[in-house]
């Protein structure tokens, strides 16, 4: 997770770095991302490429979604397995 496309974008970057030793590539045809509505405009890069902005995901059988009550549902999730207090 990152706070900006900026961000999200050198990140990627990074991890792709990282795995071109190990002959490990992003398959940027299947890569996607979700992001909230203020960096809806941002756009993700993957090398020259321009990644899809999707609404929701599905990821090992769950559905991803970007909203505020999933959001309020895994911090306070988070927070419960933690024990932190907000």
């Amino acid at each position: 997770m990152d706070s900006s496309a900026e961000k999200a974008t050198k990140h990627l970057k990074k991890v792709e770095d990282a795995s071109a030793p190990s002959g490990l590539r992003y398959n940027v045809g299947k890569l996607k991302y979700l992001t909230s509505k203020s960096c809806a405009e941002e756009p993700v890069l993957c090398g020259d490429s321009v990644l899809k902005r999707v609404e929701t995901a599905e990821y090992l059988g769950a559905m991803l979604l970007f909203t505020k009550d999933e959001i309020r549902g895994r911090k306070k999730n988070t927070c419960k397995t933690l024990k932190i207090h907000f």
